[in-house]
């Protein structure tokens, strides 16, 4: 597929990929250039077709195709939002041990139920 000529002036050596688990809307061979440093070709059409942009968004390839190395290609996305939900809940060892001393009759009941099951793994284990 073809790439942009300002992308093959520019690098002196291309490296594939580093990961096959990204989306191919996202994936991007990297660019190394006559200073070593280095720079996803995506992001290097998006900053020569859109200047800069706002952190909320990303660039990807429109056909998602990263083969396809062109300015027409490339676009912008929006980042999902981060939802932290604050449900304020009490956690961790000393919420545990209140609610066992709490709750002794219940921990009492869950833990013969367990043993119980395991029993009958053991039994059922020892049968065939």
């Amino acid at each position: 597929m073809p790439t942009e000529s300002f992308v093959l002036a520019s690098a002196v050596d291309f490296l594939e990929p580093l990961s096959s688990r990204k989306s191919p809307y996202t994936q991007s061979r990297i660019a190394i250039f006559q200073d070593r440093t280095t720079l996803p070709v995506l992001h290097l059409l998006a900053v020569r077709r859109f200047g800069s942009w706002p952190e909320k968004f990303f660039p990807f390839w429109v056909d998602g195709d990263p083969t396809n190395e062109t300015l027409e290609n490339v676009a912008l996305a929006e980042r999902m939002p981060v939802v932290r939900r604050k449900l304020n809940l009490p956690s961790g060892p000393s919420y545990r041990k209140a609610w066992r001393r709490q709750n002794v009759d219940r921990v009492r009941r869950y833990t013969r139920e367990a043993q119980a099951r395991q029993a009958l793994r053991e039994a059922l284990k020892h049968s065939f």
